[in-house]
């Protein structure tokens, strides 16, 4: 019975963040005057990938929320800060970066921004109520920083933000995406591959790897309290984590984009997936040991997200 109550709200749920999902960008792009961008592809087709991706967000999210040791406002705050930073936030200021071979118009951007906030907000209040996470009789552990040096923090943030980021940002960019050639192309304009250390080092000319410095401290500060909620240690943290920079990253780039053509949004989602996902584990893999935590004993939680 708890197994398919757990499958009716996850089915519930992932048809309510499509349906957000399609009012905030409505709400956005009448706002902003952007133009729906002409896909090519048929209504049904684009609703069924947009449902798809839409459900493996709900699936993170909810995994996310079953594991939280936080419940209420504070949650609510959390989960409404991972959708929006990772999905509309950080995805839309890094096409801010590559927008002169993307082109995609100033106000569909903002639009985005916008229409996201509305999706973040409202569907995280849902989740929170369905999954019975407003209020709990056991007040939440708290993180016990007594003893930690403020220097012991700023090295493992300084490690992970100047060079972890950046490196894997550059590594799976370069040995993952810069291998296809229309992706050279339509990035560049040009079909030659170079080096590995000859983009890298043209990388850190333009500015690319200072950016990454700045990208990768937003991420670090949107993992600290999933890192401080999430019960258990290293590697749960690190999983949940990593699927939510994974997932809410690049499941949109299931859906038809005219501004990626061909083969780049699937060649971008293999990229960016993998290199994500790792990123959150090595965020755990740091951090989770400078959080002490007076953990719940609850470890017969399944996966099934079944309270």
């Amino acid at each position: 019975m708890k197994f398919l109550m757990a499958g009716a709200k996850y089915v519930f749920l992932s048809i309510i963040y499509m349906a957000l999902w399609i009012f905030g960008l409505a709400i956005g792009n009448t706002f902003f005057g952007a133009a729906v961008p002409e896909t090519g592809g048929s209504q049904s087709g684009i609703l069924g990938l947009m449902l798809l991706a839409s459900a493996l967000n709900t699936a993170v999210i909810m995994l996310m929320v079953q594991y939280s040791n936080w419940t209420g406002i504070r949650l609510v705050g959390v989960v409404a800060l991972e959708i929006y930073a990772i999905q509309f936030f950080l995805s839309q200021i890094e096409t801010l970066w590559f927008n002169d071979a993307l082109g995609l118009p100033m106000n569909l951007i903002y639009a985005i921004f916008i229409g996201g906030l509305i999706v973040a907000v409202l569907f995280a209040l849902i989740v929170v109520r369905i999954m019975d996470k407003f209020k709990s009789a056991v007040p939440p552990p708290r993180a016990d920083f007594e003893g930690l040096s403020l220097k012991k923090i700023l090295f493992r943030i300084g490690m992970l933000v100047i060079l972890i980021y950046p490196l894997l940002y550059m590594t799976a960019g370069y040995f993952i995406a810069w291998q296809f050639e229309p992706l050279r192309i339509h990035y560049s304009g040009s079909a030659e591959l170079k080096s590995f250390w000859a983009v890298l080092w043209i990388n850190m000319e333009n500015g690319l790897w200072l950016w990454q410095i700045a990208r990768g401290l937003l991420w670090v500060l949107i993992a600290w309290p999933v890192q401080i909620m999430i019960r258990g240690g290293f590697p749960r943290k690190g999983i949940i984590l990593g699927l939510l920079f994974a997932v809410l990253m690049n499941s949109q780039l299931l859906l038809p984009n005219p501004y990626m053509p061909g083969i780049i949004p699937l060649v971008h989602g293999i990229e960016t997936a993998s290199s994500n996902f790792l990123w959150g584990m090595a965020i755990a893999w740091l951090l989770s040991p400078l959080l002490k935590m007076n953990d719940f004993k609850s470890d017969t939680d399944n996966i099934l997200l079944t309270e």
